[in-house]
């Protein structure tokens, strides 16, 4: 065989690649090696060149064009690493030029926890490696590759393949992460689902039995099928469309009024019974389906033997008949009659329901699930200031309206009630906002919005108008803030306890109140019972034990250690959990906090107490009235200023003959100038007010008065007073003295000037 020239040299006779002089130097060894060997070649006798130069050309020119053209990435690097040569589609997946690319190191797209010299060590001893490589593109991006490298393709020069593979490996990512969140639905479904299962092979081992019992006794099961409230009737229907009665069960007769034997004699009765608009649009074209072999459920009127029309609901199972050429026919029949008029109720409740709608005083909005307003009632156009029909054009998200918070500022969309409702998928209750109608007056409503769980319904949106309640109500607007405030930062602590006393749910408040996270109550079933104050434990013990048979409202307050040690009271109060189906689930309870509560209560009975200790041994008198003047309260020490008991004075009320009020110049003082009269019509603190009291024995007593309005609801004014009488002559002795003293120093001075006068003359 005549030897080929090696096509490794070939390719390499004229590279029109840019590689170091070393590379060069390779190559031109390799090409004169291979001349001298094609020119020994050629020396012998019979040699046929097996290629010559223009094939070798050729051949060289689709060697570059594969490596140009490569989709997969194609490098070349010398022993110490660094590149000499790269295809385009290297450039691309580095995302660098040629001139960034060459001369640069494997290592300078290697991640560092990445041992480059050990693995190239390796790959130099092997001659061969594959496997994945993390590439850090110099932008900073990652692509993940395969690769496959070769060592020594030319002595010293090493090739690289590498496939983009990072669309791959985000994906089995994703497929991951996918297969993580179905592994979590798993879990979380596998008790359900265990449950489930025990529950099934229950049934289906009731199933068996049922199963075996009915197959072991033929007239059994067809006792039970007589006896059954469906009839059951077996047919044979030939294409004619006429049939023949096999089975027929004795609730026939219950359901249709006809023996087996008269509707066997007449095969035409069964049809002539049944209501002639009936056959022609249900009973005739329940024959198509009959014989395309097809189940079908049929409605249609029955008149009984009785002369009643029934509603016959039947159920056809078909199957055909080749050899007898008919088709076999099971039928299922029940009366719908009790359904029917349920449906009729139905109806007639819509009605109701419409009615209502429309006479309700409380504005109504229903919405589809995208939000646009399909239905509104009377009250709502009266409410939202809008028409019905342009009510129904508008959305509830619309920036048509304009809703201002309680506070007056701009409520945006996302705040409304029924966008919360809808988006959140919860009953969303009380919130209050100011809609400006088109005249600019504000009408303040209550939104309570809540989602409906039926096809291509949103929420429905009652409100109510509050704009008397909010002017009412605005003198205790800071209170009522305040109390706002409070109650949207107060949660409280929730849990849900199964039938078996074992803990379904607890809310994330219970750490603000306890202390103790969610899981550490999960964790431990006695946790809730040990954190029980000593003093109060037996009886919740006793509650909580109580709850699993009771099933009963039930109230009650005791106190807490939580988990710094500290005493907390809680209220506690809990009810039973039902299903739709009547099915006890067990018992929510909702604990609040009222340790606040219960200090302000001990705090406000033990300032009571002062009060009426103070007010009981105060030496002056106190007198407290509603707004009207009427005596509510006195102190004993009043007994004994004003000279009557303070039963007396509640019987006689606050003007009585038995006492006058004397001005200081001696005429009777009417009502209006009272100290409490002046302090309530004022609505200001009245100090140092002095009068005479003429009491029921007629003595007169001085009164120093003080008297200031009361800032609560049914109060008036308090009244404080002390007796000055003594004062008050002490004062009078003192101005006579000092008159007698004033006219004896008159005469005195008269006396000397007279003696003088005298002496002088």
């Amino acid at each position: 065989m005549t030897p080929r020239a090696s096509p490794l040299a070939v390719s390499l006779s004229c590279s029109p690649l840019s590689l170091p002089a070393e590379y060069f130097t390779q190559r031109l060894k390799i090409n004169s090696m291979t001349a001298e060997i094609t020119q020994y070649e050629q020396a012998k006798p019979g040699f046929e060149p097996a290629i010559n130069r223009k094939d070798t050309n050729v051949a060289l020119h689709q060697c570059q064009a594969i490596f140009n053209g490569a989709l997969d990435a194609m490098l070349i690097a010398d022993d110490l690493g660094n590149y000499v040569d790269a295809n385009p589609a290297a450039y691309e997946l580095l995302g660098l030029k040629r001139s960034e690319l060459l001369g640069r190191n494997i290592s300078d797209f290697a991640e560092p926890s990445f041992d480059v010299p050990k693995v190239w060590q390796i790959f130099l001893e092997e001659g061969r490696l594959t496997g994945e490589f993390r590439l850090l593109r110099p932008d900073g991006t990652v692509r993940e590759t395969e690769f496959a490298a070769t060592a020594n393709i030319l002595p010293h020069f090493h090739l690289a393949v590498l496939h983009d593979i990072t669309g791959r490996k985000q994906a089995e990512a994703k497929i991951a992460t996918l297969n993580a969140e179905l592994e979590q639905r798993v879990r979380e479904r596998t008790e359900e689902l265990q449950r489930a299962n025990e529950t099934l092979r229950r049934e289906i081992a009731e199933r068996e039995r049922a199963e075996a019992a009915y197959r072991a006794s033929e007239t059994k099961l067809r006792a039970i099928m007589d006896n059954v409230a469906a009839a059951i009737l077996n047919l044979r229907i030939w294409p004619n469309r006429e049939w023949d009665y096999g089975y027929y069960s004795s609730s026939c007769e219950r359901i249709f009024g006809y023996s087996v034997e008269e509707m066997r004699a007449d095969k035409t009765l069964w049809l002539s019974r049944v209501l002639p608009e009936d056959v022609e649009t249900v009973i005739m074209p329940a024959f198509e389906e009959v014989f395309a072999e097809r189940t079908t459920t049929l409605e249609f009127r029955f008149q009984h033997k009785d002369g009643t029309w029934r509603w016959i609901c039947e159920t056809l199972i078909s199957q055909r008949d080749w050899a007898e050429d008919c088709w076999i026919v099971t039928v299922v029949a029940t009366d719908i009659s009790d359904r029917k008029q349920l449906e009729l109720a139905l109806k007639e409740s819509q009605l109701k329901y419409k009615t209502l709608f429309e006479i309700l005083p409380i504005g109504i909005s229903i919405t589809d699930k995208v939000g646009n307003l399909i239905e509104a009632n009377p009250s709502s156009e009266a409410l939202l200031g809008i028409s019905k029909a342009e009510h129904a054009t508008r959305k509830y998200d619309a920036p048509e309206w304009q809703i201002v918070r309680p506070d007056g500022t701009p409520m945006p969309a996302s705040e409304f009630a029924s966008v919360r409702a809808l988006t959140e998928n919860r009953v969303v209750e009380n919130v209050e906002m100011g809609i400006i109608k088109p005249k600019g007056e504000i009408t303040w409503i209550s939104v309570t919005a809540a989602p409906i769980p039926l096809p291509s319904y949103g929420v429905a949106i009652a409100y109510i108008d509050i704009t008397d309640r909010k002017r009412t109500m605005s003198a205790l607007q800071e209170s009522e803030q305040r109390f706002r405030t409070l109650a949207d930062f107060t949660y409280d602590w929730e849990y849900w306890k199964a039938p078996d006393g074992t803990l379904i749910y607890m809310s994330p408040s219970c750490e603000r109140i306890t202390g103790y996270r969610v899981d550490e109550f999960l964790n431990d079933a006695n946790l809730l019972e040990a954190i029980v104050h000593p003093e109060d434990r037996a009886t919740v013990v006793e509650h909580l034990h109580e709850q699993v048979t009771t099933h009963q409202v039930h109230a009650m307050d005791f106190r807490i250690i939580n988990k710094d040690g500290h005493i907390r009271w809680i209220a506690h109060v809990c009810q039973p959990v039902y299903s739709d189906g009547g099915n006890w689930l067990g018992q929510r309870a909702s604990n609040r906090d009222i340790s606040d509560r219960k200090w302000m209560e001990e705090a406000l009975r033990e300032s009571q107490q002062k009060y009426q200790t103070l007010f009981e041994i105060l030496p002056m008198g106190i007198s407290i009235t509603d707004r009207e003047g009427r005596l509510l309260e006195a102190n004993p020490a009043s007994e004994n200023i004003l000279g009557m008991s303070v039963a007396e004075r509640l019987e006689v009320g606050s003007i009585s003959p038995k006492r006058q009020i004397i001005r200081p110049d001696g005429t009777p003082m009417p009502r209006s100038e009272f100290t409490s009269t002046i302090a309530l019509t004022e609505n200001r603190t009245i100090e140092n007010f002095e009068a005479e009291l003429v009491k029921p024995d007629g003595q007169i007593t001085w009164l120093s008065a003080v008297a200031a309005p009361i800032p609560l609801p049914n109060y008036g004014a308090v009244v404080a007073y002390t007796d000055i009488t003594e004062r008050k002559l002490s004062e009078a002795a003192l101005q006579q003295a000092k008159e007698a003293a004033e006219v004896a120093n008159r005469t005195k001075s008269e006396f000397l000037a007279n003696m003088s006068h005298e002496l002088r003359t």
